[in-house]
């Protein structure tokens, strides 16, 4: 991989998980990109010639106890996700925006997932135009514990201007009210919930769902009735015992990373998003370490993975963490690969020569 431009976004380089390339209808390719806190919402980048990339549009959060961290665009209708850092507080859910014209995104509706014990939405998967799957809260669900606030939701928005919810799916024994007992929990300094994060599906199987649901491993959900999610298998990383691993990718080179600040570890992968400017790939994973860059593993070998490149950029100038946080990527048809830093260092563009 090769660095072939680089864009500070105008002093707010701090981005989340959120990463979706627009092909407009008049020929331009704009990158939406979620910040990871306040004060900006999203901005969206013209990547048409990504050596000469341009900042068409940068929005607001309404306060700074809220951040969008998550989106999805298909056509021209994106959704972006809204989490609070306490519950209780609006926006919690996440919008819905007509961006025909990128530079005026304009609202078409909000989904409501605020609540007393709610802080919203963490992440979204909106792929097909129809549903938006996601990790969120809700007004009428109370966790037993504060930390499993988040769990899986189905939002019909076949009618943009009204979404509504289809169905929901929390792991048993996490709601207030439920009669089984509640998940052995992790000890307290490993501790991370039992809420869903990642809630991906695709066009090949439609009726499952893939969700990672952080300390609870993960799942595969049955979503032929979208009504009524049912768990189909489990993979519960908290028992050694229990799953059955056929290869581990090789790890970045502890040593050299663990001390340089900040995080280190796997983080996101670039997900094979089922749209036409997304590339995708059974072969090679691409992912995000933190600190140790983004690295692309050739797995068609599925048991005996190899890293076939790696990108490790210089820390950021104004980076709380002193190091490069490289948070998500995503690589598009033309085998462009965008990666964004956490704090400050804004986007890398690359190109992917395997």
């Amino acid at each position: 991989m090769r660095l072939i431009a680089h864009h500070e976004l105008q002093g707010f380089g701090g981005i989340g998980e959120g990463m979706a390339l627009q092909a407009t209808r008049d020929g331009r390719r704009i990158l939406w990109l979620a910040h990871e806190s306040a004060p900006k919402n999203f901005t969206g980048v013209d990547v048409t010639d990504p050596r000469q990339s341009r900042v068409v549009v940068q929005t607001e959060l309404p306060h700074a106890k809220v951040r969008s961290n998550s989106l999805d665009v298909v056509g021209d209708v994106m959704a972006v996700a809204y989490q609070t850092q306490i519950t209780g507080l609006t926006p919690a859910g996440f919008d819905l925006f007509d961006v025909g014209v990128p530079e005026q995104p304009k609202l078409i509706a909000h989904f409501d997932a605020s609540g007393s014990h709610s802080r919203g939405v963490h992440a979204l998967w909106f792929v097909d135009g129809e549903f938006v799957h996601m990790a969120s809260g809700a007004a009428d669900f109370q966790p037993r514990h504060p930390f499993d606030d988040q769990f899986y939701r189905i939002v019909d928005v076949r009618n943009p201007s009204r979404p509504a919810e289809v169905g929901r799916w929390w792991l048993p024994g996490t709601r207030e009210g439920d009669e089984g007992p509640p998940p052995r929990r992790l000890d307290p300094k490993f501790d991370a919930g039992f809420r869903a994060h990642n809630t991906n599906v695709y066009p090949q199987r439609p009726d499952r769902a893939y969700v990672g649901y952080i300390d609870g491993g993960a799942l595969v959900l049955d979503i032929a009735d979208k009504a009524h999610p049912k768990l189909v298998w489990m993979l519960d990383a908290r028992m050694e015992s229990n799953p059955v691993p056929i290869s581990t990718l090789p790890p970045a080179p502890h040593a050299t990373f663990a001390r340089r600040g900040g995080r280190f570890g796997a983080h996101n992968l670039h997900e094979n998003l089922p749209v036409p400017t997304s590339w995708s790939s059974d072969q090679i994973v691409i992912g995000t370490f933190f600190n140790a860059g983004v690295r692309a593993y050739d797995i068609g070998d599925p048991f005996q993975p190899r890293e076939v490149a790696y990108f490790v950029p210089g820390a950021p100038a104004r980076s709380p963490a002193g190091s490069i946080q490289l948070n998500d990527v995503y690589v598009d048809e033309r085998r462009i690969v965008y990666t964004v830093d956490r704090y400050a260092g804004g986007l890398y563009i690359l190109e992917m020569t395997l």
